[in-house]
């Protein structure tokens, strides 16, 4: 709960104008001694984000699954504004570099209203 005035911060970088460009349908990462691939699917009418992972461990194989929403800025301010709270500045960073399309980051400052 925020105090009339209080003021909230959201960091992300899941918003669509972050995600949606730089999105891969396929990419593969080492992490350690495993091997994982990330098999990316959008849907752009549900604004829904399917991803597959599978983990290779020498012989070993596991696959795992994973789904979000991906929101745009303009639909995350309607969100927090039906919160009660009013979106003040949108950056990329910590410097308070405004947001962009691309931008590997969003920060929302936003404040509650009364």
């Amino acid at each position: 709960a925020l105090r009339r005035g209080g003021r909230f911060v959201l960091d992300t970088g899941c918003a669509a104008e972050s995600l949606l460009p730089q999105l891969d349908e396929r990419i593969w990462m080492p992490v350690g001694d495993l091997l994982m691939l990330a098999e990316n699917d959008y849907d752009p009418v549900s604004s829904r984000l399917d991803t597959t992972y599978t983990f290779v461990q020498g012989a070993r194989r596991e696959v795992r699954r994973s789904s979000q929403w991906v929101f745009t800025v303009g639909e995350l301010d309607a969100l927090l504004a039906a919160a009660g709270l009013r979106p003040l500045a949108h950056w990329s960073d910590l410097a308070r570099t405004p947001f962009a399309l691309g931008a590997q980051r969003l920060i929302v400052l936003a404040e509650k209203r009364g």
